[in-house]
Formats: structure tokens, sequence, C-alpha cells
């Protein structure tokens, strides 16, 4: 009787040992699952605040832009205006009309400047304008990829509160 239960007590021993490692490697898994979590919200978080300042950037980069494009366009319209009321709508009628080689050349010259300056702000509010709609894009996407990021922050802190 005394072989019996020393026998016993000697696997009732090793089946205690056996749960207690189990629940030992358990416990490691569930420390690892948590530290894996962790460590994504951390990265889901710095993400958001690197999503969040590039937004701020955007945001001022397109006011500064927005600005420039009015002052432009008033530029541009005040331009077509001088055109317009100086019967300038016909560059080469004007030409055309001049009575000599030198007054052909002078108004030449003359629209020529003009030209070019007006030329210049067209070029600068076309191009302003195609930063800001790019700008727009960008921050529409960079808005997308903020609520992705955030959806995703979300899921992985229910997760972790489920999970402990």
């Amino acid at each position: 009787m005394l072989a019996l239960t020393a026998s016993s007590l000697v696997i009732g021993s090793a089946a205690a040992q056996r749960s207690l490692d189990d629940l030992k490697g358990r416990m490691n898994e569930i420390q690892a699952d948590l530290n894996a979590l962790q460590s994504e919200i951390e990265d889901l978080r710095t993400e958001e605040d690197k999503l969040l300042q590039e937004l701020s950037s955007i945001e001022v980069r397109r006011r500064e832009l927005t600005a420039r494009k009015a002052r432009l366009q008033e530029r541009v319209i005040r331009a077509a205006n001088v055109l317009y009321k100086t019967g300038q709508t016909d560059m080469l009628e004007l030409l055309m009309t001049a009575e000599s080689l030198s007054e052909l050349t002078t108004r030449a010259e003359i629209l020529s400047q003009i030209s070019q300056r007006d030329n210049a702000a067209v070029i600068e509010f076309t191009r302003t304008q195609e930063e800001l709609d790019r700008l727009s894009a960008e921050l529409s996407a960079k808005k997308d990829r903020l609520a992705d990021t955030r959806a995703r922050l979300a899921d992985k802190t229910d997760q972790l509160q489920a999970e402990f």
C-alpha cells in the first residue's frame, strides 16, 4: 500500500509539473501576443501622428496657394480687361494696321512685353492651380489613409481588450 501511495504521488507530481509547464507556456504565448499587439498599436499611433502632421502641412500649403491663386487671378483679369478696353483683342490686326516698319516693330515689342508679362501670370496661375489640384488629391489620399489607420488602431485596441 505504501508503494502504491508513493507511486501515485510521483505520477501526480509529474502530472502537476506538466500542467504547470503547460500553464507557463500558455502564459508566455499570451505575453508574446500582448507584446505584439502593443507594438502594433504603438506603430499605428506613430503612423497616425505622422499623417496628422502631413495633413497639417498640406493644409497650410493649400491656404498659401489659394491666396496666391486669388492674387494671380486678379492680375490675369486686369490684363484681360486692359486688352479688351484698349481694343487689342486681335493682336494680329493691330500689327497689320501698322503704317511703317518702325511702327510695326514698336507695336510688336510692346505687345511682346505685355504678352510676356501676361503669359507669365497665366502660366503661374495655371501652375498654382495644378499644384492645388495635386495637393487636394494628396490630402484626400492622406485622409483616407488616416481613416484606415484609425480603424486598424481601433480594431487592435478592441482585440487587446478582448484578449485581456
